[in-house]
């Protein structure tokens, strides 16, 4: 199967394009104010997708530029492993990181788990999960999981550079691997995509 890269160099991701079709359900989480990656996806291949971000400036923005496109749902809550208000740190047009991984804390806001929204939405199956979610990948993967959720394909950012404990970097890759292959990594070394293991061409570990 080929991997194709998607979108910017700031906002893309490698994926399975031939993996994904008009019917598929694609959530991406963590967008700023780039969401060449979902529009890529969009272009090729028309399916609905859900875009998740809690970011002030880049919910504005999209509501600015982007809301016309009826394919493209935002979400204007972010992705972990509860359901509740999430204590971030930053402000302005960075993204935010969780108290937890150090910053001080400047702002709240709404986050929910997959099993959640995927509840609230009547969604039985995601069939692309991209993650860039400063760091909250290392929650909501497990807890996925946990949840008994594995998409086909899991494209996410690792933010191994936020973490005091590197082990919980590995874990969650240790943990990803049990079920998926790493299919591709982005150049810099950030960007990963993971395929479920037993989709065709990817059976073996």
């Amino acid at each position: 199967m080929d991997i194709e890269y998607i979108g910017s160099s700031y906002g893309g991701f490698p994926c399975c394009l031939s993996l994904l079709n008009e019917k598929s359900v694609i959530f991406d989480a963590g967008v700023l104010q780039d969401i060449s990656f979902a529009l890529g996806l969009y272009n090729k291949i028309n399916c609905n997708i859900e875009l998740f971000d809690f970011t002030p400036e880049s919910i504005s923005w999209y509501k600015k530029n982007h809301h016309q496109i009826e394919n493209l749902n935002y979400n204007e809550y972010g992705v972990s492993d509860f359901n509740g208000m999430h204590k971030v740190g930053g402000g302005g047009t960075s993204s935010r990181k969780g108290v937890w991984l150090g910053a001080s804390h400047t702002e709240t806001y709404l986050v929910k788990t997959l099993k959640t929204i995927m509840k609230e939405k009547k969604i039985k199956y995601i069939d692309l999960l991209k993650l860039d979610i400063e760091g909250e990948e290392y929650k909501v993967i497990p807890n996925m999981f946990k949840d008994g959720i594995y998409p086909t394909q899991i494209c996410v950012e690792e933010h191994s550079r936020f973490l005091k404990d590197k082990q919980i970097h590995d874990n969650m890759f240790e943990l990803i691997l049990e079920s998926y292959i790493l299919a591709e990594i982005s150049p810099n070394r950030l960007e990963c995509c993971f395929i479920k293991k037993g989709v065709e061409g990817y059976e073996d570990a």
